[in-house]
């Protein structure tokens, strides 16, 4: 009998870096012949990346209170018994707890779950005594299951390092994949691009604000999340009419926003990898971004992107005049050369299927 492999992820209800990674790997495993098996908190076809050839297993935790639902999710995975199986990859806390009841489980980690261990960056206020009180018992957990998982995979040296602060465990760093297009002609219009999640952490305020400096430029702005009505409300107290809310598209369009885009702009707080400065680089694009995180493996200033000199509307806006000034298309080979380094191809390598 073929035996599977796993794949764990605590929601599939998004098309974030995390869920494309693990549709890559289960396209990737599948075409090796291999059977694959992915478990979930919750999935959500419509929402996310097409997982139609493979068995999914959803404890159906849909989204709700916080807390509630993280206490179903955590209960759901360190009850979970998989059966016939070569191994499993688990994708993020609760996911990892998955190590409670079985065996050959490695971890890629993108992060810890910074929401326990840097529990002051999430609450503060009457709330926080209470809310140190519950991460220290999800420490407790976290760190005792952690301990069964002989195989920890780093997504970068930021987060290598956060490991080992953490669990005092050491890791192998395997930098994550992104598609490299096959053939691109890119344009450098007036038009800047913001692809993530609208969350406050992502500092997309600021990339809204820049957009007062900068009224020959259209932004575009991909993705959604809970910062839509306060971004939209910036657009309209300062009647701003080059900003444009796309939502989530589709990967065609999208490629076609960064053929297009004059440079992408990152500017979320210690990113723990930072994708989207590849992402645009492997369409010739260079990024702005803040040398914070992840960042600073992703970006070579001056080459690839620049650095913000001050996190702020008016940073941004110099950052894009620098851009000008040294034409991005002497930078555009140096851009591709430097997101193959990334590929989904080393990364599959690396992984040694």
């Amino acid at each position: 009998m073929k035996k599977k492999i796993i794949l764990a992820i605590p929601a599939l209800e998004s098309m974030g870096g995390e869920e494309k990674m693990v549709f890559k790997i289960a396209v990737k495993l599948s075409s090796l012949g291999r059977k694959v098996e992915i478990v979930t908190g919750n999935y959500f076809a419509f929402r996310t990346y097409p997982f139609r050839s493979n068995t999914i297993i959803s404890g159906q935790i849909m989204p709700g209170n916080f807390i509630l639902r993280r206490a179903k999710m955590i209960k759901y995975f360190s009850n979970y018994e998989a059966y016939n199986y070569d191994y499993i990859i688990a994708f993020g806390f609760p996911s990892t707890l998955l190590a409670r009841h079985n065996k050959n489980v490695i971890w890629y980690c993108n992060t810890p779950p910074k929401s326990i261990y840097e529990i002051n960056n999430y609450v503060r206020g009457a709330m926080l005594p209470l809310a140190k009180l519950c991460a220290n018992i999800l420490k407790k957990i976290d760190k005792r299951n952690i301990k069964s998982i002989k195989t920890i995979i780093a997504n970068s040296m930021n987060i290598h390092d956060r490991i080992w602060s953490y669990y005092d465990r050491s890791s192998k760093i395997i930098y994550p994949g992104v598609d490299i297009p096959k053939s691109s002609n890119p344009k450098f219009k007036k038009q800047l691009l913001s692809v993530g999640r609208l969350y406050k952490e992502k500092r997309i305020d600021i990339i809204v604000e820049a957009m007062i400096l900068l009224p020959k430029y259209k932004l575009h702005v991909v993705g959604d999340g809970p910062e839509l009505g306060n971004l939209k409300g910036i657009c309209k107290e300062h009647k701003l009419d080059n900003v444009i809310f796309l939502g989530q598209i589709d990967e065609k369009r999208l490629n076609k926003l960064y053929d297009e885009c004059f440079a992408a702009i990152s500017i979320p707080v210690n990113e723990d990898f930072g994708l989207i400065p590849v992402e645009a680089n492997a369409h010739g694009k260079m990024c702005i971004g803040v040398e914070e995180g992840g960042m600073k493996e992703t970006i070579i200033h001056g080459d690839t992107g620049i650095f913000l000199e001050e996190v702020s509307g008016k940073g941004i806006a110099d950052a894009v005049k620098a851009i000008e000034i040294m034409n991005p298309n002497t930078n555009k080979r140096a851009c591709k050369s430097h997101a193959k380094k990334f590929s989904w191809k080393r990364f599959h390598k690396e992984l040694k299927w």
